[in-house]
């Protein structure tokens, strides 16, 4: 029988993780970064970044970027662009490109990790919160999913049990969890917030049986005041619901909503309102634009231009910082909005 030659020494263990970073580190390498640095300066465009947490603390359902890994990102990104806010795009020179920070969510690690690594930059970004959550305390309902998630023991998992969803969760390792949890979430995501709820009524009796020692935190209205004096806040929906689902009366509602919570509670304007979880009609960006709002952010996974009122985002999130620079500069992006 004739034997295989055997794989040059590491190639056959490399994971996917360590693919993606070696594939990221050959293309600085070889200086595809200073390419799309110039691209975005010679067609004047504007990249958004799309971001969430910044946190030392692991999670293998929604891993946080590490503080190093976005000072360094925030380093690279301040040594190539002006880096500003939505409302300073307007005074950019329209011959060069810029990048913005934009964060969604509003979690407390906002304030703990990333504040100060802008303010060590000099770096002002946007903020989008989600009023319900700010009011409340508690993290938006997937996120408190996963929470549980992290806590349950494995039989406990494959107990769990949602209408429509007939995946169980295989295997014992955190990359299985992780992948059983994207799932799921995905499933319940997917949907109107009153179809949702009802299934959520099931996997809340679940999470009763769960002890969540260490739930995700989210900004109260004090820190999201006290972030305003430096950065700018949006809204990211009321209650974090997918729109291209809901009806236009909800929408109408909701923004109705995000405005008195703002006015009222958080006593600050509100003119930015960023789509939650990349779902939107056009009919609703229309309503945004046609009611006094000053910028429209959605997902896309696009660049746009330093003069639009609707701007694309671009999802930021990878673990390494030569990962980090490629995603931030467009590698994977879908072309210009």
């Amino acid at each position: 029988m004739v034997k295989s030659a055997p794989m040059p020494l590491g190639i056959s263990s490399l994971t996917r993780a360590d693919a993606r970073f070696a594939f990221a580190f050959a293309l600085r390498l070889f200086g595809r970064d200073r390419t799309l640095v110039r691209r975005i300066h010679n067609e004047a465009l504007v990249v958004v970044l799309n971001l969430h947490r910044v946190s030392p603390d692991a999670s293998p359902f929604w891993p946080p970027l590490r503080p190093e890994a976005f000072d360094q990102l925030v380093r690279f990104l301040r040594a190539n662009f002006p880096v500003v806010t939505l409302a300073q795009l307007a005074q950019l020179d329209r011959k060069s490109g810029a990048v913005v920070l934009s964060f969604d969510d509003g979690y407390r690690d906002f304030v703990e990790h990333a504040c100060p690594i802008l303010a060590a930059h000099g770096v002002r970004a946007n903020m989008n919160v989600i009023p319900e959550c700010v009011r409340t305390g508690q993290a938006i309902w997937n996120v408190a999913l996963y929470d549980a998630l992290q806590a349950a023991p494995f039989s406990l998992i494959r107990e769990l049990r949602v209408p429509g969803f007939t995946r169980r969760l295989e295997g014992n390792g955190e990359d299985e969890k992780a992948r059983f949890a994207a799932r799921l979430s995905l499933h319940l995501k997917d949907r109107a917030r009153g179809e949702r709820e009802s299934l959520l009524a099931e996997v809340a009796r679940w999470k009763d049986r769960v002890e969540v020692t260490t739930p995700t935190r989210v900004m109260d209205a004090n820190d999201v005041r006290e972030a305003a004096r430096v950065h700018e806040i949006g809204a990211h929906s009321f209650s974090h619901e997918s729109m291209a689902h809901e009806t236009d009366a909800f929408f109408a509602d909701d923004v109705s909503r995000c405005r008195t919570f703002f006015r009222d509670e958080l006593e600050l304007p509100l003119s930015i309102y960023a789509f939650p979880n990349g779902s939107y009609r056009r009919a609703q960006v229309d309503y945004l634009l046609g009611n006094g709002f000053d910028h429209v952010l959605l997902v896309d996974e696009k660049m746009g231009r330093s003069t639009a009122k609707v701007l694309p985002r671009i999802s930021v999130f990878a673990p390494t910082v030569p990962e980090l620079v490629m995603q931030a500069l467009g590698q994977q992006a879908r072309g210009v909005a």
